[in-house]
């Protein structure tokens, strides 16, 4: 409806795009932020690659818009430790975004799909393309850092996976 409304306001197809994107994907922010605990203060490298993989650069608005509604969920009862919790997930967020793009939001690409069709003999197919995110996933953790270590990543997850599959088991 949102979509709806901005392309009737003659909003550009990308600034239609990122209020859909910023309102599909609202309630991310307190859920990335949330699920943090004691031993893992800031959201980890792969949830930050999910959340801007998901969000794009409408992620920053998602981060603004999350603070503010936890502002407003809140009101004047909002405690320092949830307030001190969601500014450090903001901050982690956004230096990711700014200060560490290569590492945990954008890895570059170690291989294409013809490297892994050739490497491990793949038919072309949406297998491909999932191993290809998994990949990215793997460097965003830091797990993989080389061609070498994401055909060998590619090689063993397709081993030992369902050809559908995406998530680790």
């Amino acid at each position: 409806m949102a979509a709806e409304r901005a392309a009737n306001l003659r909003l550009s197809n990308d600034e239609v795009a990122r209020v859909r994107i910023s309102i599909e994907n609202h309630m991310r922010f307190a859920q990335t932020v949330s699920r943090r605990s004691g031993d893992q203060p800031a959201p980890t490298r792969r949830a930050i690659y999910r959340f801007f993989r998901d969000t794009g650069s409408a992620g920053i608005d998602v981060v603004l818009l999350g603070l503010a509604d936890i502002r407003g969920k809140y009101g004047p009862q909002l405690s320092q430790d949830v307030w001190s919790n969601a500014l450090d997930g903001a901050r982690a967020l956004l230096e990711n975004y700014w200060e560490k793009p290569q590492e945990s939001v954008s890895p570059p690409r170690l291989v294409d799909g013809n490297d892994l069709i050739e490497s491990l003999q793949l038919a072309p197919g949406p297998q491909v393309g999932r191993l290809l995110e998994r990949i990215r996933e793997a460097q965003a953790e830091g797990m993989v850092r080389t061609a070498m270590e994401a055909i060998q990543l590619a090689r063993t997850w397709s081993e030992t996976h369902d050809p559908g599959e995406v998530e680790p088991s």
